[in-house]
């Protein structure tokens, strides 16, 4: 029966967003668990309660919560502003001790591969996290036209060019709703 469980593999969505007018690249560690209805689709992952099926590399780690939250500066040529892996998110309200030195030291992890690979452009960081997490997929948060969300499921070369292109894509999303705002207030002033 044992061998029959399979390990909970663990990941990376990439998404995009627009809050407020600021477009957002964001990157969450997620675990995808194959339970069996066929369905794969990640999920967020717990945090201080780990399974028999969890790899033993993550007992003395925290995952959820962990992103890259980056953001298109409207203001220094679009450039994009919050690369670096960090605990973030709503669920968070109280720690305990255990719980910040299991996060300290994933942080420590991936600050060690980053260092190791001297990642200083996106995607580069994108595959230090990966590899010093041992993370094994990445799936891209969609839309389809009525809003429905699905993901697609990248390999981490593949993985590495599309957040690339999202970052890319955010950024002239970006310049295009300044030059529409700056036309707008052109016409306003001329009127």
């Amino acid at each position: 029966m044992r061998d029959q469980i399979k390990q909970h593999e663990f990941g990376l969505t990439l998404e995009r967003s627009n809050d407020y007018g600021t477009e957002n690249v964001i990157v969450r560690v997620v675990q995808r668990d194959d339970s069996g209805y066929g369905v794969e689709s990640p999920s967020y992952c717990g945090y201080s309660k780990w399974s028999e099926n969890v790899d033993e590399y993550y007992h003395d780690t925290i995952l959820y919560g962990l992103q890259i939250k980056s953001f298109v500066s409207n203001r220094d040529e679009y450039r994009l502003i919050g690369l670096w892996p960090e605990y973030q998110g709503s669920g968070y309200s109280t720690f305990s001790l255990t719980d910040v030195e299991k996060m300290h030291k994933t942080l420590r992890l991936v600050q060690k591969r980053l260092d190791k690979d001297r990642s200083i452009e996106p995607g580069d960081i994108l595959m230090s996290l990966m590899n010093a997490l041992r993370l094994t997929f990445v799936a891209v948060k969609r839309k389809t036209t009525t809003n429905d969300e699905y993901y697609s499921f990248y390999s981490q070369v593949d993985a590495k060019n599309e957040y690339r292109r999202m970052i890319a894509q955010a950024q002239h999303d970006a310049r295009k709703a300044a030059e529409a705002k700056a036309t707008e207030v052109a016409k306003f002033e001329a009127a």
